[in-house]
């Protein structure tokens, strides 16, 4: 109560004023920047594809596998040996040991999941009306196939019962 308070004078010379200035509004321009880096990438700081597609390259392809005769216990009774399959984006050739073929539709095939039309030539009829899914697990050493829906026994013994391997 009984201080007074004194005015002090301050001389700032116009040049450190503007030389804050600019220091002040570069950060803040920075800091734009920085914002507009995040939602606007270049291609330089844009992720590149390639690793992405890697990391989910197709299963397309040709591959072989060799069944025994306990592994094709099923109906239509698949002959044991060397099978090979060509799998692509819209169709499938499945080639047993004797060189007879079946073709498969494709309907959809991604990196872990194929969808096959009905199997015309399936020995069920259930196989011969209804579409069969796949799921895929890609390895090293090539593809295994597991059932989500299936109804040809035979496709699903000769897809599902070992790894097919990459040729």
């Amino acid at each position: 109560m009984g201080a007074e308070e004194e005015a002090v004078a301050v001389t700032v010379h116009p040049r450190l004023v503007v030389a804050i200035c600019m220091v002040g509004l570069s950060g803040v321009f920075a800091g734009c920047e920085s914002s507009s880096k995040t939602t606007t990438k270049s291609p330089a700081t844009a992720p590149s594809a390639t690793p992405t597609a890697s990391a989910a390259v197709g299963p397309e392809g040709m591959y072989s596998v060799t069944l025994t005769p306990a592994q094709l216990h099923v109906m239509g009774n698949p002959p044991p040996g060397t099978w090979s399959l060509s799998l692509g984006r819209q169709q499938a050739e499945l080639l047993d040991p004797k060189g007879s073929g079946t073709t498969l539709t494709v309907k959809a095939l991604s990196p872990t999941q194929v969808t096959f039309a009905p199997d015309g030539s399936c020995e069920a009829a259930g196989g011969r009306q209804q579409d069969s899914v796949f799921r895929i697990t890609q390895t090293n050493a090539g593809v295994r196939f597991s059932v989500i829906k299936a109804s040809c026994p035979s496709d699903i013994a000769v897809l599902t019962s070992a790894v097919w391997r990459k040729v």
